[in-house]
């Protein structure tokens, strides 16, 4: 399934809790206030469901920050 880069934002940012305005390309797991180890799991679990991605040690490192996830948008 295709899921454009703006759908991965929303979807984060409602995981999140936060306004996607404060949600900057830069944010990742323990760089934003509400993206704990917690909220990382749901995020894995998101992009497992909806991207198709494997939930491993590798892609539980490469999928910590924001920029990695955007981009599996197209």
């Amino acid at each position: 399934m295709r899921i454009t880069q703006l759908e991965l934002k929303t979807e984060i940012s409602k995981i999140l809790s936060c306004d996607i305005d404060k949600l900057l390309q830069d944010a990742g797991l323990d760089s934003h206030p509400t993206w704990d180890s917690i909220a990382h799991i749901d995020i894995m679990l998101f992009l497992s469901e909806k991207c198709g991605i494997e939930i491993s040690d590798q892609t539980i490192e490469k999928y910590s920050k924001l920029e990695n996830i955007l981009l599996l948008g197209k």
